[in-house]
């Protein structure tokens, strides 16, 4: 389980560090290295009040495995096997590190990826509690056409998100736009 996620949780009511300390079993020093690696993902998410209690400044949306079955079955993808993993390096080398332990449409979904990456080998980090770090498995037949399934994928995403009323653009091949500034999605296919 992650530290970091947990104490990101426990700081939803203020905390002094010896609180953490505590309620972690860390010493002095490992309870300030997790205050500082918190503040290190996200600078504006947990700050100290008067009376030198660190709390959370924004509420987070965790994600619900219930709730995600919930909505898969409605939609009539309950074929779907998901696994919310607290943190984790990447979901995609996740999902290739566990090959021989995934089924066929796998969704491996975590709050915190750490060591995310995209083309180039360019470095991509999520937010915790805020963006959607995910990666499905589909197992294809050996013939299949893989030169066209990024973009494939590109489409789908931009017309997912269209309807649902999210204004997006394609910046090809890999990440959607909702300005110029603005990047919402990468797509990663390995």
């Amino acid at each position: 389980m992650s530290k970091i996620i947990n104490c990101i949780q426990a700081l939803q009511q203020p905390k002094k560090i010896s609180e953490i300390k505590e309620l972690f079993s860390l010493s002095w020093c490992e309870a300030l290295e997790l205050i500082g690696q918190i503040q290190n993902l996200d600078s504006e998410l947990i700050k100290t009040n008067e009376n030198n209690q660190y709390y959370l400044i924004k509420q987070l949306s965790w994600l619900d495995i219930k709730l995600i079955q919930e909505q898969l079955k409605k939609v009539k993808h309950d074929d779907y096997q998901v696994k919310i993993i607290p943190e984790v390096s990447s979901t995609n080398t996740y999902v290739l590190e566990n090959l021989s332990q995934l089924t066929n449409k796998s969704v491996i979904v975590t709050e915190l990826q750490t060591k995310g990456r995209g083309r180039a080998n360019n470095k991509w980090f999520s937010r915790v509690g805020i963006d959607i770090t995910v990666s499905f498995l589909y197992l294809f037949e050996e013939h299949y056409n893989f030169e066209l399934f990024p973009l494939i994928v590109a489409v789908a995403i931009n017309r997912l998100f269209k309807q649902y009323k999210v204004s997006n653009k394609i910046k090809w091949p890999n990440d959607i736009y909702q300005n110029q500034e603005n990047k919402i999605c990468g797509i990663l296919v390995e």
